[in-house]
């Protein structure tokens, strides 16, 4: 019974969170791209150009 209690609390309080974070994404973190530049992200992401020295220096 317990176990239910501490869950029944859980959902209470993290299910508004979470809702509201979903409307925060879904109003702020939306990019619409152009078909060109969805295919340029796209074509990137599987085949992502080698590093060059300035990022290669940033892991050293």
């Amino acid at each position: 019974m317990e176990l239910m209690q501490t869950r029944k609390a859980q959902e209470q309080i993290f299910l508004p969170i979470l809702k509201q974070a979903q409307i925060d994404l879904a109003e702020n973190e939306v990019l619409v791209l152009s078909n060109r530049d969805r295919d340029l992200v796209m074509a990137a992401l599987e085949n992502p150009p080698e590093p060059n020295e300035a990022l290669k220096g940033l892991f050293r």
